[in-house]
């Protein structure tokens, strides 16, 4: 009886410390190949995230809604956590900020042929620009006199291009190119980029000022956890993987 009470009593423990990790909740959108609800090959993000938040045991359960709605649900404190967002003066006031994901640029996108071509903003006074709703580099061209017209989605903007409706636009180099690839093959054949970024910036995990030392200890706890995935090799390995998916995709 002894020996059959002891090994239950081990049982126990050891079920306990594989359910030891803690289960934190993010509120993210849909932007691959950086997240994706559908795509699990257009995931950097949510790979680097999550492998950082179980190198300090948590699991990191997933909430998809629209990014608006991402935002104000961590701003609230609604969930544990967001990302991967882009530092501005306007978030700093309501979110702690993790270290760097990693860097991302926004480049023009424009037709192959056309005659746009720019080295200042002063230079886009004679194109109509485009963009998408929500990007910070919208309040940079404002500031800088530029107009921009604006469409609901990044997929809706490459198709104004296309058409002609606009002569550039401006979005990340690697979510362009993965909705190229999406989209009929004449876009790809027809469309190009600029290598001068319109913004360079890094995306970050973001917590909620409301939630006071909660979301410091977090943010402090998954610093901590993406730098052993630095040391471990698993964040190259991520890193190196979806490099070779952006080759597939013209990259």
């Amino acid at each position: 009886m002894y020996s059959l009470k002891l090994s239950i009593l081990l049982f126990m423990i050891c079920i306990s410390a594989n359910s030891f990790s803690q289960t934190i909740v993010a509120a993210i959108g849909d932007y691959p190949p950086y997240t994706s609800k559908d795509d699990p090959k257009a995931r950097l993000a949510e790979e680097i995230v999550t492998e950082a938040f179980k190198a300090v045991g948590y699991q990191v359960e997933i909430r998809w809604v629209p990014w608006k709605r991402a935002y104000e649900e961590a701003r609230l404190g609604k969930v544990d956590f967001t990302f991967a967002w882009f530092k501005t003066k306007t978030r700093e006031a309501d979110f702690y900020y993790s270290l760097p994901l990693y860097p991302v640029q926004e480049v023009f996108f424009f037709i192959k042929g056309s005659q746009f071509s720019w080295s200042s903003f002063e230079d886009l006074s004679s194109y109509r620009i485009g963009s998408t709703l929500g990007y910070s580099h919208i309040e940079v061209l404002n500031n800088a006199g530029v107009e921009v017209e604006l469409a609901k989605t990044d997929t809706i903007a490459l198709q104004k291009l296309y058409n002609r409706r606009i002569d550039a636009t401006p979005i990340d180099v690697h979510a362009a190119y993965y909705l190229l690839s999406r989209l009929p093959q004449k876009y790809r054949d027809a469309i190009t980029h600029s290598d001068k970024p319109v913004l360079e910036n890094h995306q970050y995990v973001l917590a909620s000022k409301k939630l006071g030392e909660q979301s410091e200890r977090l943010i402090a706890q998954f610093n901590q956890g993406l730098s052993e995935t630095r040391k471990n090799g698993s964040y190259e390995k991520i890193l190196a993987k979806y490099k070779q998916h952006t080759r597939n995709t013209n990259l």
